[in-house]
């Protein structure tokens, strides 16, 4: 990989959303490194490039992310910014959640956010204390279920709600520095968090139609999202395009929450 273009870290860079931020960071000029667990990065070979280079990461685990620290300052490779792309999802009513899967979903979704964020700012730090064009950012993607009560998201919704929180509070934090901190809350997303449930189907009538039995509207524009458009949106949030963004929470999902 050029250690002179600049470099952005996205989290989950295996997954649907995280796959499709990665190639449109790619085509954007970018250099990536693409962060995920170690089986999906041995199977997966869908960036071959010489801007991207994948790097074994669980969010989870505090001594590996501080290792992906170590990885970067010895990399030396100025960087733009990072995309929290890493999560899992729980469906199950908070009544039938047990105490495990509570701090599972919570792990990833929210300390692996934090983690992450904390040591690559300190990095970014680092590298550049002080930019008045505000040109690096951090986006965290989140979730449409963070901001509404959901009849069986309740776990899940919670941990995005905190990873929501924390990073715009990374944000205040970070202003002085020039970083900008970002959320971006898609909706229902073609993705295999979302495909994988549908036993071969296609369901995604369901969440277009919505549910009056569970209290959740549908998508007035007819359609569930595309990864595609989730990156979109990401890569614009992460650039110096929206220089004075900040600690703000974007929602992406077609209308379904206003």
């Amino acid at each position: 990989m050029n250690t002179t273009t600049p470099l952005v870290i996205v989290t989950g860079a295996c997954g649907g959303i995280g796959a499709a931020v990665t190639q449109h960071l790619l085509t954007e000029g970018y250099a990536v490194l693409a962060c995920d667990t170690q089986e999906q990065i041995l199977s997966n070979t869908q960036h071959p490039t010489e801007k991207c280079e994948y790097y074994p990461l669980d969010v989870t685990d505090e001594t590996c992310v501080q290792h992906l620290g170590d990885y970067l300052r010895q990399r030396r490779q100025p960087v733009q910014g990072l995309i929290n792309c890493a999560g899992i999802v729980h469906a199950a009513p908070l009544l039938e959640t047990t105490l495990e899967q509570w701090r599972t979903v919570h792990a990833v979704n929210a300390d692996g956010v934090f983690l992450v964020t904390r040591e690559v700012a300190q990095y970014m730090i680092e590298q550049q204390p002080q930019d008045p064009t505000n040109s690096r950012g951090i986006v965290t993607i989140s979730s449409n279920a963070a901001n509404v009560p959901r009849a069986e998201f309740g776990a899940y919704g919670a941990s995005k709600a905190a990873a929501t929180r924390v990073t715009t509070s990374f944000g205040l934090q970070l202003a002085p520095h020039g970083i900008r901190a970002n959320v971006l809350c898609p909706g229902t997303t073609r993705t295999p968090m979302v495909t994988d449930s549908w036993n071969g189907e296609d369901r995604s009538q369901t969440p277009i139609k919505g549910s009056l039995e569970n209290y959740r509207l549908g998508i007035p524009l007819g359609r569930i999202a595309e990864p595609e458009d989730i990156a979109e949106v990401a890569t614009f949030l992460l650039s110096p395009r929206a220089k004075h963004v900040t600690m703000q929470s974007l929602t992406v999902d077609g209308g379904a929450t206003f």
